[in-house]
């Protein structure tokens, strides 16, 4: 593990950022939202996202947790708008105050770090922790190619 981090710390980790969340579409039995987030990539490397874990609350209510495969790579000091399906059962609320929190797991596009990857060693992953208040209506399903 220690050889994995020594190898990583020469790069810089993505960031993520809250763009916003938006209602999608709403029924009795549940409420989809679109969780929109920038990542950017401030390495010279192309990083590969694999997958976002994620989940979170409205109105004091959590959402189902979700994992969506990311299937992209980021260019090296490019940035992308991602946008994630977030499901939240039951009646709609009535509270436009929510809070998001995941990681996504990643890798650099080198070969040593392949080669270690292969060997067991687990890919990089980066948290992020949003709130805010809802956007209003999104009329676009997620996609996470956005």
């Amino acid at each position: 593990m220690a050889l994995a981090a020594i190898l990583a710390s020469g790069c810089s980790s993505p960031k993520v950022e809250i763009v916003g969340l938006a209602l999608v579409n709403s029924t009795p039995e549940a409420s989809e939202y679109s969780l929109k987030l920038s990542i950017s990539n401030p390495s010279d490397t192309p990083l590969a996202l694999e997958r976002w874990e994620y989940g979170g609350q409205c109105g004091g209510r959590d959402f189902d947790p979700s994992r969506w495969m990311a299937s992209r790579t980021l260019p090296g000091h490019s940035a992308a708008t991602i946008s994630l399906p977030l499901v939240l059962p039951g009646t709609p609320v009535d509270s436009t105050h929510w809070t998001a929190s995941g990681t996504v797991v990643y890798s650099r596009r080198q070969k040593l770090m392949e080669t270690i990857h292969d060997l067991g060693w687990p890919n990089p992953t980066v948290g992020f922790e949003v709130s805010g208040s809802v956007l209003g209506h999104d009329s676009a399903p997620p996609s996470a190619t956005e």
